[in-house]
Order: structure tokens, then sequence, then C-alpha cells
């Protein structure tokens, strides 16, 4: 389709319009063309009437993959009629990219030459593989939060079950480890859900039954229920992150030794990687989706932001990350530009957990969850008695009044920021509902302790991780006076997040402690909270 599509538009002897252009025509064919059973061929047909009709009104080119990202969306418009059934296919034209130059990055954390067996893969790790383009996902989001086929070229989503096809002729790194099968779907599945890897098992076992290859190039992947959690294992964007793996690469060296062995599809593959120090990259050429730009990448890892800041300065970095306070000292390199983003783990953004409401006797496959409320802290309520759900209540809500967050906003971020008052959504968001604000009221928040029985305040643990994100230890030193002021105490503890890590996986954490905020309905962009840039950017 997107070949046709661009012989269209060649056909018409100018240059083919701008994607934008080409986004707004299908969209505006694909909206007069909406009744039940329209077919991809019709799509198809609108989507090279479009690009013929209007090549000759725009001097700018539109690449193949500008075209395949339209017909993405084209398609994935397209009503269906009962049951839901879901279906795309997409055959990308490797980019014409011939790799030059080095690319440096100076990041907060580089982490361990490990977490590559997908067992392995923890958090924040997991992420690393797919950030930096060394593997692919089954699916993907697109910069539109559209689902796009990656090392799946299709699928067909029922009641019942997810249905992949593999794409075909996709190499792994090693060449010795040949090209993608639907072997490699099932093992990085299956070796993912394994005891010891709850990130990943807590996406996979609840939903997901059986999965299967039932031919070389299918994955079945039988639902225990219907749901939609099936995407969050198959993209790069929730936590359930899925590298696809080499079955092969395990079978021939073992798992730990694979842990160890990057040996992904993505453009970039790793050609050297010391733990806590640096990974060096190189494109892998050709590459079926896109090829890299840049022949080299090297990431190194700076904690000192000063020093990172000085590399900028003298060219010995390409790319840092900075927080708001520090771009004024970046402001004048000469050439440097500054990209602002809503980043997946919210760099500059925070949100405050109140733990140890643990409300739920099963879990989600119906067994006993163990866990009980912690109703030792303030925040936490008896779910038997109802007057204790409602003092608990109170104490959230004086805590949230409490905070002075226009102040933070403009003193650490140094006005760049949203205001956030509930989980996942913040002001920025065009689905904000003002009612959802929390004034800033310390003599209402004082009184509400008081309705709620601590008229004098409380002490509480106060849990702060350090490591990756300097503006988060900033905004949760911020907290304190503020606190303080309604009678608050909080006792801080400052570690590494992984620290705390096993406790919140258990659900045995009943401390208040401060972590990323993430906008869900926002585009994710530029730099993870660990500081490495993606492979979209890169």
């Amino acid at each position: 389709m997107v070949e046709t599509a661009v012989n269209a538009a060649a056909a018409a002897g100018t240059e083919p319009p701008t994607a934008s252009e080409i986004s707004a025509m299908v969209q505006s064919a694909v909206a007069s063309a909406t009744t039940p059973g329209v077919t991809k061929e019709e799509i198809q047909d609108l989507v090279v009437k479009a690009v013929s009709e209007s090549a000759s009104s725009s001097p700018s080119p539109l690449s193949n993959k500008d075209i395949e990202d339209v017909v993405s969306k084209a398609i994935l418009a397209m009503p269906t009629a009962a049951p839901v059934v879901v279906e795309l296919v997409v055959t990308p034209t490797p980019g014409a990219v011939q790799p030059r130059g080095t690319l440096i990055v100076a990041v907060n954390v580089v982490g361990p030459a490990s977490s590559y067996r997908p067992k392995e893969m923890l958090w924040p790790y997991n992420n690393r593989a797919l950030l930096l383009g060394i593997y692919e996902s089954a699916l993907r989001w697109d910069k539109d939060f559209v689902i796009v086929p990656s090392l799946a070229s299709s699928w067909v989503l029922t009641a019942d079950d997810v249905t992949l096809t593999v794409r075909e002729n996709v190499p792994f790194h090693d060449e010795s480890t040949g090209t993608v099968t639907a072997e490699d779907f099932v093992f990085t599945f299956e070796d993912s859900r394994l005891d010891g890897n709850k990130k990943l098992g807590e996406v996979i076992n609840p939903f997901y039954a059986e999965i299967t290859a039932p031919d070389a190039m299918t994955v079945k992947m039988n639902l225990k229920s219907a749901n939609m959690r099936w995407i969050s294992t198959l993209t790069k964007l929730l936590d359930g992150n899925a590298p696809i793996s080499s079955k092969k690469l395990f079978d021939q060296i073992g798992g730990d030794q694979a842990n160890l062995t990057p040996n992904g599809t993505g453009p970039f593959r790793v050609i050297e990687q010391i733990s806590d120090d640096s990974i060096v990259l190189e494109a892998f050429v050709p590459h079926w989706r896109q090829t890299a730009g840049f022949n080299r990448v090297e990431i190194l890892e700076v904690p000192e932001d000063a020093t990172k800041i000085a590399m900028l300065h003298t060219g010995e970095a390409d790319i840092i990350p900075v927080t708001a306070s520090q771009i004024d000292q970046v402001a004048a390199v000469p050439r440097a530009r500054l990209i602002e983003g809503r980043q997946k783990f919210g760099s500059g953004g925070v949100n405050v957990w109140l733990s140890g409401q643990y409300y739920a006797d099963t879990k989600k496959d119906g067994t006993p969850s163990g866990n009980a409320p912690a109703t030792e802290r303030p925040w936490v309520g008896d779910p038997s008695d109802p007057a204790d759900m409602e003092n608990a209540r109170k104490v959230r809500m004086a805590m949230s009044m409490a905070v002075d967050r226009e102040a933070i906003v403009d003193t650490i971020l140094g006005g760049r920021g949203c205001l956030a008052y509930v989980i996942g959504i913040d002001s920025c968001n065009p689905r904000w509902n003002p009612e959802w604000k929390v004034p800033t009221d310390p003599a209402g928040a004082i009184a509400l302790l008081t309705e709620a029985g601590y008229p004098d305040g409380f002490e509480f643990p106060f849990f702060i991780p350090v490591g990756s994100n300097p503006v988060l230890e900033e905004v949760g030193e911020a907290l304190l006076p503020m606190w303080e002021a309604i009678g608050l105490t909080a006792k801080v503890e400052k570690a590494a997040y992984q620290a705390k890590q096993p406790s919140m996986l258990s659900k045995t954490i009943s401390d208040a402690w401060i972590w990323n905020h993430s906008d869900y309905g926002l585009p994710i962009n530029v730099i993870s909270g660990i500081g490495f840039q993606t492979a979209d950017t890169v």
C-alpha cells in the first residue's frame, strides 16, 4: 500500500505533499467513509486518490515512512462489525540513510552490563533495550499514540485471543541466531512470566493463558478474559516491556550468559558496554524499518550536573539532560538547542504516593492477596469502619492542601511546569477538569487534620529516591517545610529507588514516598527518567 501511494505521488510529476497535509486528507477521506464493513482496499483507494490529487500543490516531499504512518492511522480508523477484530498490515521500506558521525550522550546513570534476558529485564533497565534502539517490541506506539506494527507485521484481536503475524526476514544482530520467528516471540513472553520477574510476570500472567506458535510465523496468545491490557505486553510504552529476544542465543549460551549478551533487532547494536560507565552502539545496516542516522553513539555515565554542562560547552558531549533550573547555564552554548517535551517518567514532575492502602482481598487471578491495609498510617483507613475511612481521606486531602504547587513550579521548575492534583493527568492535558484542583490552604489543612483526630499533627516516614532525578529530590525537600507548617514531620530516608522496590512489589511498603509524574494523555518525548535518549530521537 505504501509503495502504491508513493507511486501515485510520483506519477503526478511533482513533489508529494507534506505529512500533515496527507494526514488531513486521509482523515477527511476516512471520515466520509465511516460505514460498517469498509475494507482496507477502500481505504487504500482513498489514500492513493488523496496523494495523487494533491501532489501538485505542495513543495515538500513526503517519505515512504510518512505515508506509512498515514496509512496506518487510516486503517486503524476503520469501523468494524462485531465481533471486534483489529487488523493492520504495513510493509515499511528501509530508509536510504547512510549512517555517519558519532553522537556522544552524557547521562546520569548507565547501569549494569546486563538485563538482556527477558526474565532478568527488571526496571529500570528493562526500558534500556528498547529506548536505546537495541531491541524492538512486537508492536509500538507512534508519535501520535497510534498502535502500529513493529516485529509483528499484523495482529488480530478478538475477545478470546490475540493472533500475531511475525514480520519476515528480520535478522538479529548476531547473524548466527538467524531471523525472528514465532519461536522467539513465545520464548520472550514465556521467559518473561517465569518466577523472579515480577515486573513482567504481573503484566502477563493475570491476562494470558496459553501462548503458542501454530506455525513458524504465527503467535497465538489466549486471553483469560476480554481486556485491554494485552497491549501493554507488546509495545514499548507501558510498563510491560517485552523486547523480542532470540531463543537460539539462549539455547546456545544459556540464560546467565544471555543476560550479559545484547542481541536485538533494533537500529543500533551494542559493541561495548562497561557497567556504570558507558555503552557504545553502532548502526545496524541495513535496518528493516529505519537505518540510524549516526554510525556510532557513545552513552557516558556522568552523575555530576556541572560536569555534564561543561562537556556540552567544550563539545565533549552532544546531548545532556538538564533540569529547568539549569537551562540558563546552557542557553549560551553555540548552536545548542533546548528540546522541551513530555517525558516518560516526567523528569520535571513528581507524585507523592501514600502507601499502605491495600484493600484488595484477592489478586487478579482470584487467589488471596495476603495484603491488608496499613491502618497504623493516618492516611490509611479501616474499610470496616466508614468513619475511619473518612478520617483517612481528610488526612490525605490535608497533605495535598499543604502543598504550594505554584511556588514549586516557579522556583524549582523555572515556571516550566504543569500543576498536577490527580494521578495520570495534569492541568496541561486537554481533558483536565478544573474541579480537580486542590487549593493551597494551610489553615484549611490544619482544620481537616483536627477533624480527623490529629490536632497536633503526626510524624511519618518519607522516602525520597536518589540518583535518577535531581528535580525529584529538590521537590521532595521543598515539601518538608510545607508539611511542617501544618504540624506534620517527615522522617526522611534517601536511597536508590531499587532499595525500596522489593517492598513495593510485595505490597508491604507503607511509607509516603515521592516519584515521577506521568501524564498518560500527552505525547511522550525525548528522554527517559534514567537519562537515556530515545531511539526515535537519536
